[in-house]
């Protein structure tokens, strides 16, 4: 990007990962009663670890008055933290709970960007959080086999900007021992969470933004010895 006034580096790009206002969330569940007694046996929970997981965004632009010249801006956070909970006799009723990426902690190539994704475009001293609160994971294998990658497709509402909406993330991972280690990614509309897409005469950008969520999560025995029951409705908190 070009550091000079005209061309100033600009964020217009959505994140993820993903979803609910933090305040929202913590408003419904305080009004929710708790589902931990309730258990699923067989279920195996799995915790992301945030120094080895990353959640990113790439964006596309073209600079008009550098003879059409074409950039993907991408920025990334390792800011993520969450659950997956795999179903080892029935991989369909896994799921992933609770997963939230710090908005707060993007960083990109441009310290110019990054601040404006801050103060602008996603306001995330205002809405620091994206969030997935709970998703179904399906197309799964009907037996996960150690050391091989499956393919899988996630399906949840997310938060970002205080707007949730649906998406569908596909991805592939690998169970070794007590480490589940993999990718999912999903292309989004900044339009569609309420972000404006800028326009300006030297520089388009696209409204389509790709969010990939790369993991690495292990073993949690308190989760899988009690791991909740399967509750597929989406929480609605925050929702616009």
């Amino acid at each position: 990007m070009i550091a000079t006034m005209r061309h100033r580096p600009l964020p217009w790009m959505l994140v993820v990962a993903v979803v609910a206002h933090a305040p929202a969330v913590a408003a419904q569940r305080a009004q929710t009663p708790s589902s931990s007694s309730a258990t699923t046996p067989g279920t195996t929970g799995f915790r992301l670890v945030p120094a080895t997981s990353h959640a990113s965004y790439s964006v596309d632009e073209v600079f008009i008055e550098e003879n059409n010249r074409f950039f993907t801006a991408v920025g990334k956070t390792t800011g993520v933290s969450g659950e997956i909970l795999l179903h080892d006799a029935h991989p369909n009723l896994s799921r992933v709970r609770n997963i939230s990426v710090d908005l707060r902690t993007l960083t990109s190539d441009s310290e110019r960007r990054d601040r404006a994704i801050r103060e602008r475009f996603l306001e995330s001293r205002r809405y620091p959080y994206a969030r997935i609160d709970s998703a179904a994971i399906t197309g799964l294998p009907g037996r996960l086999t150690p050391g091989r990658a499956f393919a899988f497709q996630l399906t949840g509402a997310m938060n970002v900007h205080n707007v949730t909406r649906p998406t569908t993330w596909r991805g592939e991972a690998t169970l070794s021992g007590d480490t589940l280690r993999g990718k999912a990614t999903t292309e989004v509309r900044m339009s569609q969470f309420d972000i404006e897409v800028p326009r300006f005469l030297w520089l388009r950008v696209a409204d389509a933004v790709t969010l990939e969520i790369t993991f690495v999560a292990v073993k949690d025995s308190a989760r899988s010895a009690g791991a909740p029951a399967y509750d597929p409705t989406p929480s609605s908190g925050g929702q616009r």
